[in-house]
């Protein structure tokens, strides 16, 4: 087990501290609400992640995905300028 050596909340105010020093503008977002959902993620990604035992005992691999990182997000969050 490892050990915390930096709380993330003290490390989100003192950058964005130095941002806004810098006169830039921080707008929090949570991650967790910009990924698409199980569902959504299982479907688009199950070309890549066939369920064959035979193949694949353990189910461990898959193919290479050939898509964008943008593709595991929201669209309205991709979409947000």
């Amino acid at each position: 087990m490892g050990m915390q050596l930096l709380f993330f909340d003290d490390l989100i105010h003192l950058v964005s501290r130095k941002i806004t020093e810098n006169g830039k503008p921080v707008i929090p977002v949570n991650i967790s609400e910009c990924y698409k959902n199980s569902q959504e993620l299982e479907s688009q990604f199950s070309e890549s992640l066939p369920k064959d035992k035979t193949v694949d005992p353990p189910l461990l691999f898959g193919k290479l995905f050939e898509g964008k990182p943008e593709s595991f997000f929201s669209r309205k969050i991709t979409q947000r300028k």
